[in-house]
């Protein structure tokens, strides 16, 4: 039973956290260690190559961010709100709601995993509408 991603508070608090079909895919590293190799996916005619930045592949506590960002969207989108490419919130605010104690040290894994998140380039050639581009995005 899936539940309703916009009905909650955060997506780190209902069912999406910790769910093993997530880690299906070689999207993020699994481990905390710097992963300096490329992660590929591919099936049929669909390739995705996730490429590593100089503190290696984002990993799967970086997914945390992601997530955090995806329930301001989906609050935004609820609001009625326009929804740009930026999103600003403050490191006590992702504390509070992942549940994180507020300390140098949880501001030094924020800001890691905020440049693994930028450093990290995803390649794919999935197409939308039948129509696709070569090239690279980042996860923030």
């Amino acid at each position: 039973m899936q539940g309703d991603l916009f009905s909650m508070d955060s997506p780190l608090r209902g069912g999406v956290h910790g769910e093993l079909s997530l880690m299906a895919y070689p999207f993020f590293a699994l481990t905390k260690q710097a992963w300096m190799k490329p992660l590929t996916y591919s099936t049929g005619d669909i390739t995705i190559e996730v490429n590593p930045g100089h503190k290696g592949v984002a990993n799967i506590y970086d997914k945390e961010v992601i997530l955090y960002i995806a329930s301001l969207m989906a609050t935004k989108i609820e609001n009625g709100e326009e929804v740009s490419q930026n999103f600003v919130f403050t490191a006590n605010d992702f504390f509070r709601v992942t549940g994180a104690t507020p300390s140098a040290n949880a501001y030094t894994r924020l800001y890691e995993a905020l440049e693994r998140l930028q450093s990290t380039q995803i390649k794919t050639d999935i197409e939308t509408g039948g129509e696709g581009e070569a090239g690279f995005f980042s996860w923030v």
